[in-house]
């Protein structure tokens, strides 16, 4: 799959996550089958369960992704009260999951009620045969009954193995489908792989792009970019800019080989790149993304895999890298310091935080080549400008392409290629542009204005709400001016990306002369470059190379550039400075990139160490779970099941009591006698196979249904005890996403087993015996003494073999568990692991964990394997010994005959139903170690959900939402306050800012106010104090959000922006929700794009569906926060008025975190338009986390957030102006 193109992941029809959850299970069900008894597949099993196999899967799968799902995006779900809807659509796929299983039990059930008719019955046949023989003297009575032992012993295999039938045939089903993964993971091409083989000695970094075109897969009727035409050339800084959407991130994805052209050529150095070497290409390219991909790794081992000899890095060079990016105090700061973990893609930190962890990372690695896109969308104003000074210092005289939408990083020297709709429609360099300049405090590229309002971008105006389209101020430049101000009176640049994009008011723009990014007196190769060896050579990680690498003397570790670098830092990061700061540079530190021998072996030690489980559950606690999750006619059923055990057990007996009988017959001498008793037990024995037959088919059909709706009950307990947690708790390293999927998809089928499998053949193991042993001593006590005298060493062997079992199946489940994890991080970040070359150290890794998990399997195989071998020869030898005592009786008083045949018979069925128990107990330590996990999340607490009729609904009359006094540390991160002593007043109908530096706390106040968290100190007040507010209530009526990366759900863009509000019912319903949809999207200038779509609102999006870029899915985010706000009933009666009817009142909220970082400037323009005034002036409070100056200078109140979260400072526009906050942002 490391080998697989961008293209293939981004087909997988449930996401990628999802896929490999399902690959997990499917190589455990072929684990399952194989370690079973595989005498031989049955050849009669029934065509009737594939088909069932197969929908089980699929609706499992479909589970599975919406789990995943509701999981990842447990932030919006709970903002949006989706609980409820991802309850109802995971019940769906669990039902349609255990309709398909259904399939399979009836099937299995059949044949196990055939099977055990057959070999009863078989027996009368074979009654008369005997009698034939030893009336012809061909066979004597001994040999007769000899045979019938025989067929006895055969006949109880075939009974032990008929359970098995569906476990075999799901296996093999599991196998097929792993074979069909592996030739589509071989063979399938989607034309984007690269199969050069030319690997130049060293890259200049000069790029060439000849009419490229180039359509996405899942959109190859649209364009991404159609006949591009650009060069960048080697040692320079090249600009892109252009709207959300228009084919910026889409050339990053070429360059990188992600992709290949449709049509046209790139060159590298005059070099096609199909014909370059994929992985020369990438270790000479690194690209800095927007949402670039942070590993669950520390902040050393993150920093370190940018570099091919991360293994070697000293802790000076880490502690350089992150002087670079502006990070070194905080890192620091923290208690662990460069130890501290980020967290499953980085959650630990802040959005500018990761960004500049991965400038570090970038900066490490110090390729020819550099790719930026939006790298700095997430920082602060003068944290991005100080970031964009260190990289041109860093990176002059080498080839760097910045995409972005902040023009204001375009100096009047660079060049620019503008972006419009997949086509270049403007280049050439800033100050022939026709640009107004920096010093007029503008600084934009005017002809960009078009790129959002042209034609086909903005909609006619809304009759529903015709004053969105007025101006956002008396003048286009008030806005901006007023922004300018504010920032000037704090300390800040009067940047250039202040300005909301209005056009000129003929709607025209001058183009400027179109022209070539490279200077004529300059040479196309830097010569000054040409001597320089390839330094970016294969990060080999094999434990034979890795050994003998050769310490690396750093370029970088230069004192001028950290005394460059260090001052900026302090100039740039005054939020990050605290008294007695002082780095140790000498140590080495280790990394895991390196892949030797000694490193795979503290790989395993590290992962073990970090996945500490619970002891496994007993079989009682688990079984006692079943009768309060079921149904009363579910109950009946179970019931039912028990019963129908309860006939099988006494069957049993029954039938050797009668066969004993037969047997008898052989020695009557009269042959009339003989051939009525014959007659009379032949017709006993086919009508106890009959009963017998009957009775176990249905206690087994009756037992599975059972056991279906016992895990499904867990099943939707669990999920919906997840989804009811506190945010808090999916931050626990136990609580992972990943882990979560697989306790769900995995673990109830094997749990299911207790019930459908293990119990009922226990208790009819129990009682059979009993029945068995109190006949027997009945009939006679010496036999039956010699036998019990023996279940204390059978008792020993089981035990042992129970807890040996048990033990290494919890350790194998485990390691699973492991690789799941590892495999599910790297598909995930698949993009990130290709743009590293990161493929072989995440094979290493994936090799460590799959070679651990095969050792404890073998562990497990050969102690499991020895005493199951202890236990199941010891009936041989029990049944030698019953026969040897037997033996010695008939000999010594041959009359007691009839009655020693009823004994041995007695006996032997129940031993051989003990033998049946210890062939399941792998199986059953399997299920229990299982049960643990899911059970510890179906008895997880209830929160909010049964807090409701606890707390106050909130008032609809506007309140101000008031922090007094807050301090707020993570559950996670106890020790490190996020926010401390911080008051501000948020007031109903009007904008406020909260601005502040990168990791400040400003998103943790919008997670407080949405009542994620409870602080840790400090009264929220909500109207009334949010600890007493019913936030259900809060949520759905006054409040919408929408994060700086909104989650994409795999539905259709309409699902999308109305969520959770899907499938309304009623056509007015539904026609109200396609219209609220459509005036949403217009609202965030996204109803243009589209249109353009082949299925328009019903075009699917999110995995395996069609890709969004970042601003596009911003937009929709906000759209979806639009929708909800514009649903919301307003007023202190049910007066149906809509927010968006002037002059509405009550309490709504719409709170955007950093939600337009990702929009050019056209875009933003038109959010803070017709989203932040339009609303505010409706009487929406509209709170704007930002780092933008124009969204900034677009509302009436500013709150600054101190460094660390420590403090703030509130006012309004004017006092900004004034200075009377001046001093808390200094």
């Amino acid at each position: 799959m490391l080998k697989k193109e961008i293209a293939w992941f981004d087909a997988r029809r449930a996401g990628v996550e999802t896929f490999v959850s399902r690959l997990q299970t499917q190589i455990r069900e072929l684990q399952t089958a194989a370690s079973q008894p595989l005498a031989v597949f049955l050849a009669w099993t029934s065509a009737r369960i594939q088909p069932g196999i197969d929908g089980q899967a699929e609706a499992l799968s479909d589970a599975s992704k919406h789990a995943g799902n509701a999981f990842t995006a447990i932030d919006t779900v709970k903002c949006y009260n989706g609980q409820d809807f991802e309850i109802l659509q995971y019940a769906e796929a669990v039902k349609r999951a255990g309709i398909s299983y259904m399939i399979q039990t009836r099937a299995n059930a059949l044949q196990i009620g055939f099977v055990r008719f057959t070999t009863r019955a078989m027996f009368a046949q074979g009654f008369w045969f005997g009698i034939h023989l030893v009336s012809a003297r061909q066979k004597s009575p001994g040999d007769i009954v000899a045979g019938f032992m025989a067929a006895l012993i055969a006949a109880q295999s075939i009974h032990e193995l008929l359970p098995q039938i569906i476990v075999l045939e799901k296996g093999r089903t599991a196998g097929a489908t792993l074979r069909n993964m592996k030739n589509e993971i071989i063979h399938v091409s989607f034309g984007g792989s690269f199969h050069g083989t030319q690997r130049p000695l060293f890259c200049q970094g000069h790029i060439e792009l000849q009419d490229v075109s180039f359509a996405y897969p899942s959109r190859s009727h649209q364009s991404a970019l159609d006949s591009i035409n650009l060069v960048f050339p080697a040692g320079k800084t090249t600009f892109v800019v252009g709207s959300s959407g228009s084919g910026k991130s889409t050339l990053v994805n070429l360059l990188l080989g992600f992709y290949g052209a449709t049509t046209g050529d790139i060159f590298v150095d005059g070099i096609p790149v199909t014909s370059l070497d994929i992985g020369w290409l990438r270790r000479n390219i690194t690209c800095v993304q927007q949402q670039g991909g942070l590993f669950d790794e520390t902040v050393t081992k993150n920093v370190a895999l940018g570099h091919q000899a991360g293994n070697l890095l000293t802790k000076s060079t880490i502690m350089q890298s992150l002087d670079f990016a502006l990070l070194s105090n905080t890192i620091c700061d923290l208690p662990n310091g460069l130890e501290t973990q980020v967290g499953y893609g980085g959650n630990q930190f802040s959005g500018g935080q990761k960004q500049r962890i991965n400038l570090a990372r970038a900066w490490l690695r110090d390729t020819p080549i550099l790719l930026l896109d939006e790298a700095t969308s997430a920082l602060d104003s003068l944290a991005r400008s100080s970031m964009m000074r260190n990289i041109r210092e860093w990176r002059q005289g080498k080839t760097t392409i910045i995409i972005t939408h902040e023009k204001s990083q375009v100096h009047d020297d660079d060049f620019v290629y503008v972006l419009e709709s997949g086509s270049v429609s403007q280049q050439g360099f800033k100050h022939q542009m026709g640009l107004v300049s920096d010093a007029q405090g503008v600084g934009a590229l005017e002809p960009l204005n078009s790129l959002s309002s042209g034609p086909g971008r903005h909609d006619s105006p809304l009759n529903v709400d015709s004053g969105l389209d007025q101006p956002v101020s008396d003048s286009p430049g008030a806005v901006l001016d007023m922004s300018k101000q504010i920032l000037r009176k704090h300390g800040r640049e009067a940047r250039s990306s202040l300005s909301i994009e209005v056009k000129s008011e003929d709607g025209t723009s001058k183009s400027a002369q179109c022209e070539s990014p490279v200077d004529p007196a300059l040479p196309l190769i830097d010569s000054s470059r040409s001597a320089r060896v390839d330094e970016w050579r294969p990060y080999v990680r094999t434990a034979e190379s890795c050994g003998a690498t050769d310490s690396i003397e750093l370029r970088r570790l230069d004192g001028d550039k950290e005394s460059k670098w260090s001052n900026v830092k302090r100039l740039a990061d005054p939020w990050s400075r605290r008294p007695g700061f002082s780095r140790v540079r000498s140590s080495s530190i280790t990394s895991t990139a390196s892949s030797s021998a000694s490193d795979l072996g503290f790989l395993q030690e590290e992962m073990i160490a970090d996945h500490q489980t619970q002891d496994a559950i007993t079989l009682k606690a688990a079984l006692f779970t079943i009768w309060p999750s079921l149904l009363w006619t579910e109950r009946i059923v179970l019931m039912l099941g028990f019963v129908f055990a309860a006939i099988t057990a006494m069957a049993t007996p029954a039938f050797s009591w009668v066969f004993s009988k037969l047997l008898a017959t052989f020695y009557v001498r009269d042959s009339h006698e003989q051939g009525q008793q014959a007659m009379r037990w032949s017709l006993s024995i086919l009508a106890i196979a009959t009963v017998d037959a009957t009775a176990s088919s249905l206690m087994h059909f009756s037992l599975e249904k059972s056991g279906q709706a016992w895990v499904d009950s867990l099943r939707m307990t669990a999920f919906r005890r997840i989804i009811d947690q506190p945010r808090a708790w999916f931050d626990q390293e136990e609580n992972r996403v990943a882990e979560l999927i697989e306790t769900l998809d995995r673990n109830p089928e094997e749990v299911r087993n207790l019930l459908g499998r293990f119990a009922g053949h226990i208790f009819v193991a129990i009682l059979m015996l009993s029945i068995s042993i109190s006949w027997s001593l009945l009939l006679n006590w010496k036999i039956t003494l010699v036998t019990l005298s023996s279940l204390p060493f059978l008792y020993i062997l089981t035990h042992s073999f129970e807890s040996i079992s048990t033990k290494w199946e919890t350790r194998s489940n485990d390691a699973s568990t492991i690789t799941n994890k590892i495999s599910l991080e790297t598909f995930s970040n698949i993009r990130t692991v290709r743009a590293y070359n990161l493929e072989a150290y995440f094979h290493t890794k994936y090799l460590a964990a799959t070679t651990h998990a095969l050792k404890t399997g073998l562990y497990r195989a050969s102690f499991s394997g020895l005493f199951f071998g202890l236990s199941d020869s010891a009936i041989i030898f029990i049944t030698a010994l019953i026969y040897w005592v037997g033996a010695r009786l008939a000999s010594s008083n041959p009359d007691d005959l009839p009655n020693i045949l009823t004994v041995l018979s007695l006996l032997l069925f129940g031993i051989s139903s003990v033998q049946n128990l210890i062939a399941y107990i792998p199986q059953r330590s399997s299920s229990l170690a299982t049960a643990t996990s899911l059970l510890r999340l179906a008895n997880l607490p209830s929160h909010e959900h049964t807090r409701r009729h606890h707390r106050r609904t909130p008032p609809r009359q506007a309140h101000p939402i008031t922090f007094t006094n807050i301090s707020f540390a993570y559950p996670t991160r106890p020790t490190i306050p996020t926010l401390s002593n911080v008051s501000l007043t948020l007031q109903s109908g009007i904008a406020t800012a909260i601005v502040g530096p990168s990791g400040s706390g400003k998103s943790t106040i919008a997670a407080l106010l949405l009542g994620l968290y409870p602080p840790s100190a400090g009264t929220i007040t909500l109207g009334a104090p949010s600890s007493d507010t019913e936030l259900h209530a809060f949520r759905a009526r006054c409040v919408a959000v929408c994060p700086q990366s909104p989650h994409i759900f795999p539905t259709s863009i309409a699902g999308n922006i109305a969520y959770p509000d899907h499938h309304p019912d009623g056509a007015n319903s539904r026609k109200s929700r396609s219209a609220g949809v459509r005036h949403a999207a217009k609202m965030v200038g996204l109803h243009a794009f589209i249109t353009t779509l082949p299925n328009g609102y019903d075009t699917t999006i999110g995995p395996g569906g069609t890709g969004l870029s970042g601003g596009q899915a911003q937009r929709v985010g906000v759209a979806r926060a639009v929708f909800r706000v514009l649903c919301m009933k307003v007023g202190s009666g049910a007066t149906g008025e809509a927010v968006g009817a002037p002059g509405a009142g009550g309490q709504r909220w719409l709170v955007l975190d950093e939600a337009t970082s990702a929009l050019d400037q056209g875009n933003v323009g038109v959010v803070v338009k017709r989203v932040v005034r339009g609303l505010a002036e409706r009487g929406v409070g509209v709170v704007v986390i930002t780092h933008d100056e124009r969204v900034v200078g677009a509302c009436e109140e500013v709150v600054v957030i101190g460094e660390r979260g420590e403090g703030s400072r509130q006012g309004g526009v004017g006092e900004f102006l004034a200075g009377r906050l001046e001093e808390c942002v200094g």
